[in-house]
């Protein structure tokens, strides 16, 4: 849009016809009769009028005959204009008190500029200019922060409208009126370091207003810590001091998509379009979390919570690799009663990006899956690296639990990291299926995203088929983090959280199942008793199990481990460099590898 001349004589108002003029009047009486007239996108009594009338009554008093500010927050359900409603309420007040000086303030500082580019639309729109002109031409400022509409009476310092950001400061600013639109988002909704910063930065409002001043908060609830809860918390404790409605600290209006009156029957908000039909259908297209805060501005009801506690099984146990095949979990606690149970081991990867500069965020889990399909999962983790520390990370599970699958979620990002894990795994002869798995393609072709994915387990865990290990043995349950802390802790919060990657890798271990042998002769091949010729030495241990060594591990560790030692931690030493002196191999092995020695 061409910037008018700075400082240069306005246009005149138009000269308008004694009709005119007292349509225009009408016009300027509510912000519901100014978008009436203005726009030709639709409007309804139900909720508009209300909702634009509880805008009118909460803004400034210009004949400054109020002696103390006005608090007010309006939360309605989304796709009710909200936002487009304020830019309507911010292009009225300003053309009927040129005088007014009015800040915006969103989430971000472009979130604001966003507003107000929709202000300077409406202002400028062929409607409103044919009854009060262009508010353009001749303005001394009009910027993508800030305007100053040339019809001022008065000399302010304060622009007309102009964008605040709650990352800055409000100090030297002294609006009549301070619009806080969205400032709550499922982005920074569950920080409370971002809610306290926001809190801090609304409470810094009421000191620099007039007296006849007036800020209104717009919006929708997220989470039980953000700002407008803070509100609620102020108006009830005062309720408990004794204050009367009138008198509270805010005056708020809060509306939920619908609601049950008392003959039993149901109303709506928006009748023309939030009708049962469209919830319903909204209600199955989006996560718990987001239909909760849109449609009703509240949190998830903890009866609506997807994993409910009660079939949350948590597990001691320890978990045994014999080198080649066996895969066996045994349970210590006394509630199952030591059974041991053969498994499928899948490790899912779940790389992501984050905003920490050099690091991404990953998900990695592995869960065994028994032969009834119940789920085992043995350890998961997120955590935040560098891609090679987390490559240190993989490689370590990857040799403790020898998976018979892996699954990589790749979005292309990271092909460095997978083919890295692909050398690893080649290189160390590991038996196991690489599975790649791109969850973008696979949303593109129609299939479940990220939050339907997660809610599909919850089918699994209410059907007592998943179950989280928390430790190597019971009595270490109460003085150890838990293999599957930070999962559970996910689990706890779901649909609330700011990052879910251990949840979505544990949720990904369904594309697993179809792979799982449903016989128990599939989890075992029979074992040789011969030594297998790519082995150069071999042994077998008091289970009867064979253990081998190839010739280039034989040239770095002349002498194997004991019977009946773990292969896994063995393993690790010929990977890492350990000294082998730790082990003292038995008599019936040393004699079996001296003689085949001689026989070499």
């Amino acid at each position: 849009m061409p910037r008018g001349p700075r400082g240069s004589t306005p246009l005149p108002r138009p000269d308008l016809s004694p009709e005119d003029q007292r349509k225009a009047e009408r016009i300027l009486r509510s912000t519901f009769a100014f978008w009436r007239a203005t726009d030709p996108w639709p409007i309804y009594d139900q909720p508009h009028k209300q909702m634009f009338g509880i805008f009118d009554s909460s803004g400034p008093d210009m004949s400054k005959q109020r002696r103390s500010p006005l608090s007010s927050m309006f939360l309605a359900p989304r796709f009710s204009n909200k936002t487009y409603g304020v830019a309507k309420s911010i292009a009225r007040r300003v053309l009927k008190d040129p005088d007014i000086s009015i800040g915006i303030v969103r989430s971000t500082r472009d979130e604001s500029r966003k507003l107000l580019r929709l202000a300077k639309n409406i202002l400028r729109s062929p409607r409103v200019t044919h009854f009060f002109g262009d508010p353009y031409f001749g303005a001394e400022l009009w910027n993508e922060d800030a305007i100053v509409i040339p019809w001022r009476t008065v000399s302010r310092a304060d622009p007309t409208v102009f964008t605040m950001g709650t990352s800055g400061t409000s100090t030297g600013n002294h609006p009549d009126y301070i619009y806080g639109d969205d400032l709550v988002t499922e982005v920074n909704c569950d920080s409370i370091k971002e809610q306290e910063t926001l809190w801090n930065y609304i409470e810094s409002f009421e000191p620099q207003m007039p007296s006849w001043g007036a800020t209104l908060l717009t919006g929708t609830r997220w989470s039980e810590i953000d700002c407008y809860g803070r509100v609620e918390a102020l108006n009830e404790a005062a309720r408990r001091a004794g204050v009367a409605e009138e008198d509270l600290p805010w005056k708020t209006h809060i509306f939920e998509a619908k609601w049950q009156v008392a003959d039993g029957s149901w109303e709506y908000y928006f009748p023309a379009y939030l009708d049962e039909e469209r919830l319903e259908a909204m209600r199955l297209k989006v996560d718990v979390r987001r239909f909760n805060a849109w449609m009703y501005n509240r949190m998830v009801d903890p009866a609506e919570k997807p994993f409910k506690p009660q079939h949350i099984h948590k597990f001691s146990g320890k978990y045994e690799f014999s080198y080649p095949y066996k895969r066996t979990l045994t349970l210590l606690d006394p509630q199952y009663a030591g059974e041991k149970v053969r498994l499928y081991v899948a490790l899912i990867v779940d790389p992501a990006l984050t905003d920490e500069t050099g690091s991404c965020g990953y998900g990695l889990t592995v869960t065994g899956f028994a032969r009834d399909r119940r789920q085992f999962t043995l350890e998961s983790r997120e955590r935040v690296l560098l891609p090679s520390r987390a490559l240190e990370i993989i490689k370590q599970m990857l040799l403790t639990y020898r998976p018979n699958r892996v699954v990589i979620e790749s979005a292309g990002g990271d092909a460095w990291l997978i083919v890295e894990i692909g050398k690893f795994i080649q290189k160390e002869a590991l038996d196991c299926v690489v599975q790649p798995f791109s969850a973008l393609q696979h949303e593109k072709s129609g299939h479940r995203a990220k939050h339907q994915r997660i809610r599909r387990m919850e089918t699994y865990v209410s059907n007592d088929q998943c179950f989280f290990r928390m430790a190597d043995d019971p009595g270490q349950v109460d003085h150890y983090g838990g293999y599957c802390y930070d999962l559970l802790q996910q689990i706890d919060k779901w649909p609330s959280l700011i990052r879910n990657d251990a949840i979505d890798s544990w949720a990904m271990g369904h594309y697993v199942l179809p792979f799982v042998p449903a016989d128990e002769g599939d989890y075992q091949e029979d074992l040789p008793t011969a030594n297998p010729p790519e082995w150069d030495m071999s042994w077998t241990d008091s289970d009867g199990n064979v253990h081998g060594l190839s010739a280039d591990k034989v040239s770095r560790l002349a002498m194997g481990p004991p019977p009946g030692a773990d292969a896994a931690r063995w393993l690790e030493t010929l990977e890492f460099g350990s000294d082998p002196g730790i082990y003292r191999p038995g008599s019936a092995t040393r004699s079996y590898l001296q003689r085949r020695k001689r026989a070499g």
